[in-house]
């Protein structure tokens, strides 16, 4: 953030700023970054229209967008008896499910790096003029396979240990 926020609208408006950024530089949209942002501060449930309404953007924007939230498993969808409308909130399991995306994420790369090299294995002869091209990316698919399975057990020890704080 760029200064100590001097009030609660402030800081609300400095934390949407961050996560829309933050989320526009994973790939996302930075509608998703502002809802999420929206509803770590909402006490209650919001529906699609105060999203739209707080933010200033259509209906059809929020609704696909929050779409991303909810398959993450970072916010719930709650149908309100009261009225028609949908209501969304952040999921009590969020920091789990964070975890968990990530541990997924880490799976497919290391997976991914782990095939290449049992392919390298049953690779054939190298033609000599490709030989310093291969011992490089062999080196390198090396090594990254050595440091994703590093990140793959400490996501799944950081995982047991989030799931049994006990809270």
């Amino acid at each position: 953030m760029k200064g100590d926020p001097t009030s609660l609208p402030q800081l609300q408006k400095d934390v949407l700023n961050q996560f829309s950024l933050i989320y526009e530089s994973f790939g996302y949209s930075p509608i998703v970054g502002q809802i999420f942002s929206l509803l770590l501060f909402a006490p209650e449930p919001l529906s699609l229209q105060d999203m739209c309404d707080n933010l200033k953007v259509s209906k059809a924007a929020v609704s696909v967008q929050v779409r991303t939230l909810l398959r993450s498993g970072i916010c719930r969808k709650i149908p309100a008896s009261r009225d028609r409308r949908d209501y969304y909130c952040i999921s009590e399991e969020m920091c789990s499910a964070v975890i968990q995306n990530e541990l997924e994420k880490v799976k497919k790369i290391h997976s991914s790096f782990y095939a290449t090299l049992n392919s390298l294995k049953t690779m054939g002869q190298v033609e000599s003029i490709e030989k310093d091209s291969f011992t490089a990316f062999k080196h390198r698919v090396e090594d990254l396979s050595c440091c994703y399975s590093l990140l793959l057990q400490k996501l799944e020890g950081l995982q047991e240990e989030w799931g049994g704080r006990g809270l």
